[in-house]
């Protein structure tokens, strides 16, 4: 299973359905149900890391990130010309200098700003002010993007093995819907297998990296050797 057409072929027989006859549910349902499923996986996994790369412009300190209609989740670094900005808020920024707002130089803080547009975007301001042109990125978990049945052939944005988690979603949903074809039991169980493909998805990605470091002993040494916490394969989403 790698597509949403093999996610299709597995959801509606086991519903006693057909993708052409639709009795009980409407592809439209179907893919409600996938990608609520899809965006729940990315939220609590947080598996699909999402790197973007832009350029600055002069005097201009607010810039989004991440696609349009699926804000990322956890801004966890950002960099300009490769080189780490320190997160803060407009509130520190605006105690430290009454002048802050005309201040320009290369950016070495960064602030949420997702309150000045639409809730589907992600926006971030810079401070200083950008004098020129600079390299940003961005580090975020990001969002699995959408199925659509104009591409589904293209594959889901989730790791193969996981497919089957949206699948199990779906078909949680669908026996819960009251329709002649509902089960509590049998939304149950899925639920179930739903729930247990996420912790294992939780696992992967949690185990990408060692997160907790402990300093102990004179000198401020780790207590596990550095190549110790560097994951064996960088691997995509």
């Amino acid at each position: 299973m790698e597509t949403w057409q093999d996610v299709k072929d597995f959801f509606f027989p086991a519903l006693q359905d057909t993708e052409t006859g639709q009795r009980f549910f409407t592809t439209t349902q179907a893919l409600a149900w996938a990608n609520a499923g899809l965006w729940e996986l990315g939220q609590h996994a947080q598996y699909y890391d999402l790197v973007e790369t832009q350029n600055t412009a002069d005097a201009d300190a607010a810039y989004f990130y991440g696609p349009d209609g699926l804000p990322p989740y956890g801004l966890w670094r950002v960099e300009i010309d490769d080189e780490a900005i320190r997160p803060t808020t407009i509130e520190m920024v605006t105690g430290l200098d009454r002048t802050w707002e005309s201040r320009t130089g290369q950016p070495g803080f960064y602030y949420l700003n997702d309150s000045l547009e639409a809730m589907d975007h992600s926006q971030i301001s810079l401070w200083e002010k950008p004098d020129g042109i600079y390299e940003l990125r961005t580090y975020a978990y990001g969002v699995p993007a959408q199925v659509s049945d104009s591409a589904d052939t293209d594959s889901l944005q989730v790791p193969q093995w996981a497919i089957y988690g949206v699948l199990w979603y779906m078909l949680s949903e669908a026996f819960l819907a009251d329709t002649r074809r509902q089960s509590l039991d049998a939304s149950g169980f899925y639920r179930m297998l739903y729930d247990d493909t996420l912790e294992r998805l939780q696992d992967r990605a949690n185990s990408r990296l060692n997160k907790r470091w402990v300093v102990a002993g004179e000198g401020h040494k780790f207590d596990k050797g550095f190549w110790s916490n560097l994951p064996d394969t960088i691997t995509g989403p």
